[in-house]
């Protein structure tokens, strides 16, 4: 019921001039509840927008094993009580066969355990990432350095073998992860888009009580923000569609859209009965 009564209200808004009449007698919590519906539904769009484009992507990560290509077969390091060693001939290095950002550096990983390095000896490996025996250090964005200590690492051993179990125990709880995810992120975008709509509606109604009031609409403020709430609906729609068409448009032409809205709207019902508004 809740549903259909969004529905026909997002409808009556669109082509019906007399719905601005006659929802002067609701109650603000209804426009707010309207509001609400619909930003939902602008943000429920948008992980679906950003779902068709990532699972893809998780799709061939969880079917193509990339420990496998980028991982050196017989390579095992072990951490033990924050020293690292490795079963390899040093410096060794892992190579960056990514297409990602990574592809600025020709290592992907470049391991120096058996020897004290210097700082300015980081930028000859020519990776992002360098393990030592009591550190790894990091090259951020900006060429900045950042160096986490491995003393808190107590008994650690990375090989192919592990690497794998442990991809595969991430794989299988992904989808869930996913989903969770999704869903706390709609709930943020909804928020912040209702509140934002919420915030417009403030200047959006003084437009809608300046053409009530040049039409000799008589209505007070709070029925002109009640009405613009009910408004804005047509234009949080547009906006969705256009999202999924990948358009932007700015919150002037957003402002513009109402303004035509309301005086082809709230214009036309200049000469209908005010109803009394209740709390």
């Amino acid at each position: 019921m809740y549903i259909k009564n969004i529905w026909n209200d997002l409808i009556s808004s669109v082509f019906n001039p007399q719905f601005y009449s006659s929802i002067t007698s609701r109650r603000m919590s209804s426009g707010f509840k309207f509001v609400f519906a619909l930003t939902f539904l602008s943000a429920l769009a948008l992980a679906i927008q950003i779902l068709v484009v990532a699972l893809p992507e998780i799709r061939s990560f969880s079917s193509e094993n990339y420990i496998e290509r980028a991982y050196p077969e017989n390579l095992e390091v072990v951490i033990t009580d924050g020293v690292a060693a490795s079963n390899v001939e040093e410096p060794y290095f892992i190579k960056a066969d990514f297409d990602s950002m990574l592809s600025k550096y020709k290592n992907l990983i470049a391991i120096v355990t058996k020897k004290d390095i210097l700082v300015s000896d980081i930028k000859s490996f020519d990776a992002p990432v360098v393990l030592t025996k009591d550190s790894l250090i990091v090259i951020q964005d900006g060429n900045e350095t950042k160096i986490i200590p491995l003393s808190d690492i107590k008994n650690l051993v990375v090989n192919k073998e592990n690497l794998n179990l442990w991809a595969e125990k991430i794989i299988k709880w992904m989808p869930l992860a996913i989903f969770f995810l999704v869903l706390f992120g709609i709930l943020v975008v909804t928020t912040i888009e209702f509140l934002v709509v919420i915030c417009l509606t403030v200047v959006a109604s003084f437009i809608t009580f300046l053409v009530a009031k040049s039409k000799n609409y008589k209505i007070t403020y709070k029925q002109a923000y009640l009405i613009s709430l009910y408004v804005m609906g047509p234009i949080i729609v547009f906006k969705i569609v256009l999202s999924l068409l990948n358009v932007n448009i700015s919150t002037w032409i957003t402002i513009l859209i109402f303004t035509v809205i309301a005086i082809l709207n709230v214009g036309r019902v200049a000469n209908s009965p005010l109803e009394t508004t209740s709390n």
